[in-house]
């Protein structure tokens, strides 16, 4: 979080002054050291959600298994 209350989900790929962060979709981002608030590790992963990808169980166990086939090869 910056001093300004913007928040940064993301993976700190360099601390120190400036952090570099690189947030979902790719995008890379320096904060100098004096703009950050905080910084707290979060408890989830930055992966989208299967089902806001509309995935179910089965279509993720069918790419699995496609994956794993010899069809790729």
């Amino acid at each position: 979080e910056t001093i300004d209350g913007k928040r940064i989900d993301g993976i700190v790929l360099s601390k120190g002054d400036p952090t570099v962060i690189k947030s979902v979709g790719g995008v890379v981002q320096s904060i100098a050291e004096d703009k950050i608030k905080s910084v707290t590790r979060i408890e989830r992963s930055l992966m989208t959600a299967p089902e806001a990808l509309g995935l179910t169980v089965q279509s993720i166990a069918d790419i699995v298994a496609y994956l794993k086939s010899d069809l790729i090869r």
